[in-house]
């Protein structure tokens, strides 16, 4: 899982959660085979970009439901679901 750095007391923070909900610590108690791995901003990595434009959108209909939110409501009418199960990516 690639994470963009933030700083390093933010990246120790998040790495620290990160690890620990994977150990087990999560809704379902099971573990998940995940790293984390921080890139700088400077790789501009397509996948980080993609993030940026849809995690805030999606994070503000949840947290203000009530607000509106153009954004979201486009991404809304795309088809965001992943096609490949997480067995047909091969992760260890």
């Amino acid at each position: 899982m690639v994470f963009e750095k933030r700083g390093n007391a933010e990246d120790r923070l998040l790495e620290l959660e990160f690890r620990r909900i994977c150990a087990g610590d999560n809704k379902h108690q099971v573990p998940y085979p995940f790293v984390p791995v921080f890139a700088s901003k400077k790789v501009n990595s397509t996948g980080l970009q993609f993030a940026d434009l849809v995690a805030r959108p999606i994070g503000l209909a949840f947290l203000r439901p009530e607000q509106t939110n153009r954004a979201y409501e486009i991404l809304a009418t795309k088809d965001l679901n992943p096609t490949l199960t997480q067995s047909e990516f091969n992760i260890p």
